[in-house]
């Protein structure tokens, strides 16, 4: 006996496609938020047919695994695939300084805009290491608190022994908290 479709798919097909194509979810993402959202289990081969019902291509190699995105650095379109378009977007918002490499359509504008951030990070390094009257040991990780690394001055400027705390300080920032 072939299998039949489950009745609700087509009440379920609305939700999963707004979750792959207008977020970017991944299937694994999906079938969790269909059990959070609707209680219902459903299998990763299952999202896959229903998207494929409903005319969308889910393949990594076609254009379903594809985006559009423009580099801030030239301007240009590009292609990018959908994983690493939607790690670019952030999942809730827009992208956020972590994931900055998915925006950028190549190496040279990527180079371009690792000089412009270090050209802050270097300054401000320079002004501590004058201010303390010696150098900050290799792990130092200068942070600035309204975010614009340009804007070296010295209440802008704070100094974190190790990545981690740095990183700690970005979680906080990002999860509201001061």
């Amino acid at each position: 006996m072939p299998n039949r479709p489950h009745p609700n798919n087509r009440i379920y097909a609305e939700s999963i496609r707004r979750f792959y194509l207008d977020q970017g979810l991944s299937l694994r993402k999906i079938s969790s938020l269909m059990l959070r959202d609707y209680g219902i289990r459903i299998a990763h081969t299952t999202i896959v047919k229903i998207l494929r019902d409903l005319g969308i291509d889910t393949s990594k190699s076609g254009s379903g695994g594809m985006r559009t995105a423009v580099c801030p650095c030239c301007g240009r379109s590009h292609k990018v695939h959908r994983s690493r378009y939607t790690m670019s977007q952030g999942r809730c918002g827009p992208a956020g300084p972590h994931r900055p490499w998915a925006h950028y359509c190549d190496e040279v504008c990527w180079r371009v805009h690792l000089e412009e951030k270090c050209k802050g990070q270097q300054a401000a390094r320079r002004m501590v290491e004058d201010i303390i009257g010696k150098l900050l040991p290799p792990e130092a990780r200068c942070h600035f608190v309204d975010g614009n690394s340009s804007n070296v001055i010295r209440r802008n400027i704070k100094v974190y022994t190790s990545t981690l705390g740095h990183l700690a300080e970005h979680r906080r920032m990002e999860n509201g908290s001061t």
